[in-house]
């Protein structure tokens, strides 16, 4: 299980044309926190745990991992960085560093709360 706490929300962290969020560490370049869902990981990434039918529970919403892009693990292990892609009504392709997951409604999250990953 991984835990992060959310740091900040950008003001323009839900877009409302594309059903994403953008998560980062505290790294994120200044330009890009009014996008993002900015966290810090409470114990360091031992594991990759970004898997397929894995969890991921923001704040009090579970969502349900789908597939998982070709450099997502890699990307969220080193920057906190990962985008998760919310189905739209064509199939769309999962981005490298994106997670696609199951539920269509995009989760409100506020600083303070939680964000955890669980393999299944």
């Amino acid at each position: 299980m991984i835990r992060s706490t959310v740091l900040s929300v950008g003001e323009m962290a839900y877009f409302e044309d594309y059903p994403m969020l953008i998560l980062f560490n505290e790294t994120a370049p200044d330009e890009l926190k009014e996008v993002c869902i900015v966290h810090r990981f409470d114990d360091p990434i031992q594991e990759m745990m970004l898997v397929k039918k894995g969890r991921i529970i923001l704040g009090q919403q579970e969502l349900h991992i789908q597939e998982i892009g070709s450099v997502a693990n890699q990307n969220f292990t080193q920057l906190g960085h990962i985008t998760l892609q919310f189905p739209t009504a064509e199939k769309a392709e999962v981005l490298p560093g994106a997670v696609l997951v199951a539920e269509s409604e995009i989760p409100r999250i506020s600083a303070g709360e939680q964000i955890t990953i669980l393999p299944e």
